[in-house]
């Protein structure tokens, strides 16, 4: 009998949340019939990520100071396809 860590379970359980949301938000609400295929998918999924994809830590300190970057430059390339590079009929070509 396989003993699991509470690590390992822990990054399990955090993965089949995730995994789970992300199902809700693909699926949409079309009831109980999309568990059917969504929750073997998720189990499958948050299992095979946890022996294939490593933990990783999030440094809080190097989140904080890549988000006021982000999202400035996120609010620039908005401006510039909303304003600059509006789509615009196609030009006739002579």
């Amino acid at each position: 009998m396989a003993v699991f860590s509470t690590i390992w379970v822990l990054s399990l359980l955090r993965r089949l949340l995730a995994l789970s949301v992300l199902w809700l938000l693909l699926a949409g609400a079309t009831g109980a019939a999309s568990w059917v295929v969504g929750a073997p998918a998720v189990l499958i999924a948050a299992i095979v990520s946890t022996h294939l994809v490593p933990r990783t830590h999030v440094n809080v300190t190097r989140l904080v100071r890549f988000l006021p970057a982000f999202l400035l430059r996120s609010l620039a390339a908005a401006f510039d396809v909303a304003f600059v590079r509006r789509a615009s009929p196609a030009r006739e070509t002579q």
